[in-house]
């Protein structure tokens, strides 16, 4: 992390896993006072593949866990950058058909929804269009050739568009 006068504030190393394969391929994603980061696990993840990071001292605020048991097999490596919507922090999964939300607080599954088609690779970061209410909109363009605009508060696609090769 930088600072203003373009000097190194923080620099952390990611502790690998056990076969030293663990990386950050999307740009991080910034949150009050969190730096949360997408991780390429080398092994195929055991959990969501997202790392909250202190923005101002880099230290591990959470690591992200199922307790939701929203996968009962692997977690997809994450290549995309995570949307930010009050307590939620919305990607979508990649080795599924999932838009998954997580605490932004803990880290900890909170639910998630069928999004089209199963899809093994996913590039595509959501965006969220947060509404007066709190509630809002994740919009997710997938493998597919679509794109689905999911109700965060009803937890539902409410629309979808195709925009692929018919």
């Amino acid at each position: 992390a930088f600072n203003a006068n373009r000097q190194i504030a923080w620099q952390r190393q990611l502790d690998p896993n056990e076969t030293g394969q663990l990386g950050v391929y999307s740009a991080p994603t910034i949150s009050g006072n969190l730096l949360i980061l997408s991780i390429v696990d080398g092994n195929g993840p055991s959990e969501p593949g997202l790392i909250a990071l202190d923005a101002r001292s880099g230290e591990n605020v959470w690591t992200a866990r199922d307790n939701a048991s929203i996968k009962l097999t692997g977690w997809s490596n994450l290549r995309s950058s995570p949307a930010v919507t009050g307590n939620y922090v919305v990607f979508g999964e990649g080795y599924s058909d999932l838009l998954v939300v997580v605490d932004r607080s803990t880290g900890e599954t909170l639910w998630s929804t069928e999004v089209g088609p199963f899809c093994y690779p996913h590039w595509p970061s959501p965006i969220v269009n947060t509404n007066a209410e709190g509630g809002g909109i994740a919009y997710l363009a997938r493998h597919d050739g679509g794109v689905y605009g999911i109700d965060l508060q009803t937890q539902e696609v409410i629309w979808s568009i195709y925009l692929g090769d018919v």
